[in-house]
C-alpha cells in the first residue's frame, strides 16, 4: 500500500494483527476535497504485498471514528461514522459494503465504541446513540437543557463494560454514567476538556484531556492524576497493567511520577505522529495511529506497521 501522500484518520483493531483503517489523500484534502477510502490489514497473510486490502466504496465525507463487533454465529461487522451521521459498513467475510446516512442525527458525532456486542456513539449536545442494525440507531443521551444555552457541551469519549454500564466524558470536564435506566452526572474533579476515556480491568476509568489533564475513578468517586505534562492528551487505553496515553506526536505511559515518554521501540524507531490508541478486542495488543504512522505494541515492544 502506498503511504507517501496519504494520512490515516481512524481505525479499529479486532486483533493486534488484524486491523481496519480509513485514510485520505493529502493532495485532495489540501484542496478541501474529501475522499475517504477503507482498508483491512492482515499480518498473517503470507505475501507482504497482499496484507493490505482496499474496499471498493469511497466516501465523500471524513471518517470520524470506527468500531467493530462480532456477534456469535454472525459475521464480523465494521462500522465507520462521519460527524453528520454518514456511515460505511462492511462485512469482511462477505465483502458486502454499505454507504448511507443515519436519519435524524442533529449533532456532531465525535467517537464510537464497541461495548459488548453493540456499537455506541457519542457526540456534541451530550448525544449518545446505540446502533440497532445497519443505519438504524436510537438516541438516549442526557442531552441539553436551557441552562446550557450559549455553552459548548458535548462528549468526546465513550466506553463501558456493558450496555448497562457506560461512561462518557467531554467538554468542561463533564463525566456521565449510564446505569441502564438513568444518566448520572459525576462530580468531576476537573473543568478541562476531556478528549477520551478508557476502561481498566479493575473497572477503573481513565479520562484524558487538554493541558495534560487526567482523571480516574469509577461511579461517583474520582480524583485527578498529576501527569506532569502540559500537552493536550488525545487518547488513552489500558493494557496489561499499563496506562498508555498519546499526544499528537508521542506515546506516553503512566508511572509513579506521572506520564513518561515511552521508550520500548523496536530498533529505536518511534512514530512522528500519534493521535489515536486502539486496544485489540482480543487483548493481544495496542495500536497507535497517527496521520503518518501506525505502530503496534505486543510482547512488550512497539513496532511499526506503516
Amino acid at each position: 500500500m502506498e503511504l507517501e501522500g496519504w494520512s490515516f484518520v481512524c481505525g479499529c483493531a479486532p486483533t493486534a494483527k488484524f486491523l481496519f483503517v480509513a485514510r485520505e489523500r493529502d493532495d485532495l484534502s489540501n484542496q478541501g476535497v474529501v475522499a475517504t477510502t477503507f482498508y483491512n490489514w492482515d499480518e498473517d497473510e503470507p505475501a507482504p504485498d497482499e496484507r493490505w486490502i482496499i474496499y471498493d466504496e469511497v466516501a465523500n465525507w471524513r471518517a470520524q471514528s470506527m468500531a467493530s463487533i462480532k456477534v456469535a454465529s454472525a459475521n464480523r461487522q465494521v462500522v465507520v461514522l462521519g460527524t453528520r451521521g454518514q456511515y460505511f459498513e462492511v462485512e469482511p467475510a462477505t465483502t458486502l459494503e454499505y454507504l448511507g446516512v443515519i436519519a435524524g442525527v442533529k449533532t456532531l458525532i465525535r467517537r464510537t465504541a464497541a461495548i459488548g456486542d453493540v456499537v455506541f456513539a457519542a457526540g456534541m449536545g451530550r448525544s449518545v446513540m446505540k446502533r440497532i442494525d445497519r443505519g438504524n440507531w436510537i438516541e438516549f443521551g442526557p442531552g441539553t437543557t436551557d441552562a446550557d444555552r450559549d455553552q459548548v457541551v458535548g462528549f468526546e469519549g465513550i466506553g463501558g463494560f456493558s450496555d448497562n454500564d457506560i461512561y462518557v466524558a467531554g467538554w468542561r470536564g463533564e463525566i456521565w454514567h449510564w446505569s441502564g435506566d438513568a444518566w448520572q452526572q459525576i462530580d468531576s474533579p476537573t473543568n478541562a476538556n476531556l478528549n477520551a476515556l478508557a476502561c481498566g480491568a479493575d473497572r477503573t476509568i481513565f479520562a484524558v484531556g487538554d493541558n495534560g489533564s487526567m482523571v480516574r475513578g469509577a461511579y461517583d468517586v474520582w480524583d485527578v492524576v498529576d501527569t506532569g505534562r502540559d500537552e493536550n492528551l488525545q487518547d488513552v487505553t489500558v493494557y496489561e497493567g499499563d496506562v498508555f496515553v498519546v499526544t499528537d506526536y508521542r506515546i506516553l505511559r503512566l508511572g509513579s511520577a506521572g506520564l513518561v515518554a515511552e521508550d520500548r521501540f523496536a530498533h529505536g524507531d518511534r512514530p512522528r505522529t500519534c493521535l489515536h490508541l486502539m486496544k485489540a478486542m482480543d487483548g493481544s495488543g495496542v495500536i497507535s495511529m497517527g496521520p503518518k504512522d501506525l505502530f503496534v505494541f505486543s510482547s512488550g515492544i512497539w513496532r511499526r506497521i506503516a
